[in-house]
């Protein structure tokens, strides 16, 4: 996967990753976050962006059994 080019495209990318309850504020946080780092170090930017995702929905599946 690519990292899209507009934070839209990213955004609505991380809301489906994330599902449908994530929070906008975050989605917006995130899409900044992956967008500068992948403008200093792409070669970086997508395995960065697939860690972020995966620790936030673990944190998310934590959040939801308890």
């Amino acid at each position: 996967m690519t990292i899209p080019a507009t934070s839209d495209d990213l955004k609505a990318y991380l809301r489906r990753q994330l599902g449908p309850n994530a929070d906008e504020v975050l989605l917006d946080c995130l899409a900044v976050a992956i967008l500068r780092r992948h403008a200093e170090a792409p070669e970086l930017a997508e395995a960065e962006m697939h860690k972020l995702l995966g620790l936030l929905y673990a944190d998310l599946m934590l959040h939801r059994a308890s």
